[in-house]
């Protein structure tokens, strides 16, 4: 049985990112409670970007997530607006389908489940994480936001597209490493 995990919002704000400034919403925080479907987006959320995202016609989105991991209801400008689900399904974690029984072994310690990195298949460490249903915080996948940071138990990583700052000392950012050897992700 799907159950929603978590609806997030964040309003738009200015960051220096390589050298310019960036309009931005790419960091949101879980609402606590109910949070109300406007016409354009949900109560406290904003977009920085108003050409590629946000609108009548987008008031609700999910991208980036497996279209059987989400339920969305997207609310188009000629409907009158009733409250939508958004949300990522909880599935008690595995092994991805396609493990190749070769490559680094990534292992997610909490979650208990340890599959091996195939570089063709994922382009990071959290998309090998989704492939296994392990719980994952993240936002950007890009290593702007840090919400995906955790701990790196052993091993070692390297970072595509380079984060626009370091994790902390014996961390890693889930959402744009990969594994250069085994290692053991505190996830």
């Amino acid at each position: 049985m799907a159950r929603l995990l978590s609806v997030n919002v964040g309003l738009p704000r200015d960051i220096a990112w390589k050298g310019r400034t960036v309009h931005t919403a790419i960091w949101k925080n879980p609402v606590v409670g109910r949070c109300r479907v406007n016409r354009l987006n949900l109560e406290g959320d904003g977009q920085g970007d108003l050409v590629g995202h946000g609108g009548m016609k987008e008031a609700l989105a999910a991208m980036d997530v497996a279209p059987e991991r989400i339920r969305v209801e997207i609310f188009n400008g000629s409907e009158p607006m009733t409250p939508g689900v958004i949300g990522t399904v909880a599935r008690a974690p595995h092994l991805p389908e396609d493990d190749a029984n070769t490559g680094p072994l990534v292992s997610f310690a909490r979650s208990g489940i340890a599959a091996h990195w195939k570089a063709s298949a994922y382009q990071s460490i959290l998309e090998l994480a989704e492939a296994c249903d392990v719980p994952v915080r993240w936002s950007c996948r890009t290593g702007v936001c840090h919400n995906c940071e955790s701990g790196l138990v052993s091993g070692e990583v390297a970072y595509e597209p380079q984060p626009l700052e370091q994790p902390a000392d014996g961390n890693l950012l889930v959402c744009c490493s990969q594994p250069i050897r085994d290692a053991v992700i505190d996830l």
